[in-house]
C-alpha cells in the first residue's frame, strides 16, 4: 500500500509540476490562466443552465437540462478516459526507468488507474456546481445532491476500469500474436472478468435505476479486484512485448555516386517528414490522428441519428450555432497545430542555420494542421448534409466550415510557436494537461462570441429565417477574418525568433 500512495503522489506531483511550473512569477501566470478559465467555462455553464431552465419551464421539460449535463459529464469523461489511459498505461515513458525498480506490475498498474481516476475527478468538479444550480431552480431535497455526488463518483471511476480491463485483453491478444511469452497461465482469466463485466452492464438495462446502480457498483468492484489480482501480469506481458516502443531504423549503404539530385520543394519536403513523423511514432500517431479520427466518426454518427432535432435550426437560419461548436472541438482534440514546432525538440535551433525561409517553414507547419484536420472536414460536412435544405445554405455552409478550421490552425499554430516547450526528453511529455490549458483559449474566445451571438438574437428575435441566416454568416465571417489576421501577425513575429 506505501508503494502505491508513493507512486501516485509522485505522479501528482509531476502533473502539478508539468501544469503550473515552478513556483515563480511564471507558474503564477498559468495559476491565474487556469482560474479564468475554470471562471469563465463555469459562468457560461450557469447562464446556460439558467436561461435553459426557465424557457423549458412553462412544459414542463426542466429535466432535460439535468440530463444533458449528465450525458454530456458523461461522454467527456469517456473521451477522455479512453485517450488518457492509451497514454498514461501503454505510451508512458515511465516504464523502463519503473521495471528496474523492485515495483510489482500490479503496484504500478494500480497507480495509473488512480491518477486516471482522479483526474477525471477534477473535470467532474466543474459539472458539480451547474448540477447543483438546476437542483436550487427546481427545489430539490437533500437526496438529490447525494445522488449527483454518487453519480459523479461512478462515472469517475466506472469508465476507467471498463477501458482498462478492454484495453488490457485487447493488447494483451495482440501481444501474444507477437510472440511475446505470458509467464502466468492466469492471464486468460482477464477474458472471464470481461465477460462478467459486460454481463452485468447489459444484463440490468431494462431494470430499475436501483438495480442499473448496484450492477455499475458491482462490476465496478469485480473490475478492480480483477485489476489488482490478474491485470498487473496481463500489464506486464503487453509492456514487455515492446509493441509501444518506436521501431527502430534499418543503416541501408547505398551507392549514391549513379544518383541525380535536385532540389526539392522546401513546403513540400516538410509536409513529407512531419507526416512521416505523425504515422511512424506511436504517441503521435494517437494524439494526432487515431484519436480524432475516432471522435469525428462518432460525431458523424450521432448527427444522422440526431438529424431531425438538427433541422430545427435550419427552419430558424442559426444552422452555424450548431456546426462552430462542432469543428472547435474536433480541430481541439487534434493536437498536431499545438505542437508544431515543440514537436522538434532541442533540435528546433537549426531553424536558425538552415537556409530555409522561414515563411516557407511556416506554411508546412500550417499545411500539416490542415491536412490531419481532414476528419473535422468530412464530420462538419455531415453536418451540412443533414441541415441544409437549399444550395445557397450549402454553399454558406462550407465557406464558414472550412474558415473556421482555417481559423483554429492558425490559432493552435500561432499558440505553440508563443510558448514553444522544447527541453522534453521524450516526446510524450507534450501530451500533458498544459498543452490542453493552452488549447482552452479559443474555445473561451468562440464561447463567448457564440453566447453574445445567441444573446442578441434572443432579444431582437427577428421572425425572417433567411435574413438571419445572412446576418449569422456575415457575424461569424467577420470574427473569422479578424481573428486570422491578429493571429497570422503573431505568428509572422514569432517565426523570426524561431529561425
Amino acid at each position: 500500500m506505501k508503494e502505491l500512495l508513493a507512486l501516485v503522489k509522485t505522479n501528482l506531483k509531476l502533473r502539478r509540476n508539468l501544469i503550473f511550473g515552478p513556483k515563480d512569477e511564471e507558474g503564477g501566470k498559468k495559476s491565474s490562466d487556469i482560474g479564468l478559465f475554470a471562471a469563465l467555462l463555469l459562468a457560461s455553464m450557469e447562464f446556460s443552465v439558467i436561461n435553459g431552465f426557465d424557457m423549458l419551464k412553462a412544459s414542463h421539460k426542466q429535466q432535460i437540462i439535468f440530463k444533458g449535463i449528465i450525458v454530456l459529464e458523461l461522454v467527456l469523461i469517456v473521451f477522455y478516459s479512453f485517450k488518457n489511459v492509451i497514454n498514461t498505461y501503454y505510451l508512458a515513458s515511465d516504464w523502463n526507468e519503473m521495471i528496474i525498480y523492485p515495483v510489482k506490475p500490479r503496484i504500478l498498474l494500480m497507480s495509473k488507474c488512480i491518477l486516471t481516476s482522479i483526474q477525471n475527478f477534477l473535470i467532474l468538479s466543474i459539472f458539480i456546481i451547474p448540477l447543483f444550480t438546476y437542483g436550487v431552480l427546481a427545489n430539490k431535497h437533500i437526496g438529490y445532491y447525494i445522488y449527483v455526488i454518487g453519480c459523479s463518483i461512478l462515472i469517475a471511476i466506472t469508465p476507467v476500469v471498463y477501458m482498462t480491463l478492454i484495453s488490457l485483453t485487447i493488447f494483451w491478444v495482440a501481444a501474444l500474436i507477437r510472440k511475446s511469452k505470458s509467464e502466468s497461465k492466469g492471464n486468460k482469466l482477464i477474458i472471464v472478468i470481461d465477460i462478467v463485466q459486460i454481463i452485468l452492464s447489459v444484463g440490468v438495462i431494462n431494470s430499475s435505476v436501483l438495480i442499473k446502480t448496484a450492477a455499475v457498483i458491482g462490476a465496478g468492484v469485480f473490475g478492480c479486484l480483477g485489476l489488482y489480482l490478474i491485470g498487473g501480469n496481463v500489464y506486464f506481458t503487453i509492456m514487455k512485448s515492446d509493441m509501444f516502443s518506436k521501431t527502430g531504423s534499418k543503416i541501408i549503404e547505398i551507392d549514391i555516386t549513379k544518383y541525380k539530385f535536385h532540389k526539392k520543394n522546401v513546403i513540400l519536403s516538410n509536409i513529407i517528414k512531419d507526416l512521416k513523423e505523425l504515422i511512424r511514432v506511436p504517441v503521435l500517431r494517437l494524439n494526432c490522428i487515431t484519436f480524432n479520427a475516432v471522435i469525428s466518426f462518432i460525431f458523424i454518427v450521432l448527427i444522422f441519428l440526431a438529424r431531425n432535432q438538427l433541422r430545427v435550426f435550419s427552419t430558424k437560419g442559426m444552422e452555424s450555432i450548431v456546426l462552430i461548436p462542432l469543428i472547435q472541438v474536433i480541430t481541439t482534440l487534434n493536437l498536431t497545430s499545438i505542437t508544431s514546432f515543440s514537436r522538434e525538440g532541442r533540435s528546433i535551433v537549426q531553424f536558425k542555420v538552415f537556409p530555409v525561409d522561414n515563411k516557407k517553414l511556416l506554411m508546412s507547419k500550417i499545411y500539416v494542421g490542415l491536412i490531419t484536420n481532414i476528419f473535422a472536414f468530412i464530420a462538419s460536412n455531415a453536418y451540412i448534409i443533414v441541415v441544409c435544405n437549399n444550395f445557397i445554405s450549402f454553399i454558406l455552409l462550407e465557406i464558414i466550415a472550412i474558415s473556421y478550421i482555417f481559423a483554429m490552425v492558425i490559432s493552435h499554430t500561432k499558440m505553440d510557436s508563443s510558448n514553444i516547450y522544447s527541453d522534453w526528453v521524450d516526446i510524450k511529455e507534450l501530451f500533458q494537461v498544459e498543452h490542453a490549458i493552452k488549447l482552452a483559449i479559443p474555445l473561451i474566445i468562440i464561447t463567448i462570441v457564440l453566447y453574445a451571438y445567441l444573446f442578441a438574437v434572443l432579444i431582437i428575435n427577428p421572425h425572417n429565417g433567411e435574413i438571419i441566416r445572412y446576418i449569422t454568416f456575415i457575424y461569424f465571417m467577420l470574427v473569422s477574418i479578424l481573428w486570422c489576421i491578429a493571429d497570422i501577425k503573431k505568428l509572422k513575429i514569432n517565426i523570426l525568433k524561431i529561425s
